[in-house]
């Protein structure tokens, strides 16, 4: 036997193993509402430009790929006017 295992026997009476842990928070998933009219009052900015503008608004600084992926998490996606 292991020694993890055999503590759990000891311990909780049975073999099973641990519950593992969820997924990890997002650091903007607080900010779904925001990061939404964010893109809707600006379609045509870039990633870096919602870095510099979600810092300077909310004073939290990210990453580009940070506003990447809590953009793909709500299916926002980014549409250029070519008008």
């Amino acid at each position: 036997m292991y020694k993890s295992s055999s503590n759990n026997h000891r311990t909780l009476g049975h073999l099973e193993p641990k519950k593992q842990g969820g997924a990890m928070k997002g650091k903007l998933d607080d900010y779904c509402s925001e990061l939404a009219e964010m893109v809707k009052s600006y379609p045509d900015t870039t990633l870096s430009e919602y870095c510099e503008y979600f810092g300077e608004k909310y004073n939290i600084w990210v990453s580009v790929s940070v506003i990447c992926n809590a953009l793909q998490k709500q299916k926002l996606t980014r549409k250029k006017n070519f008008t």
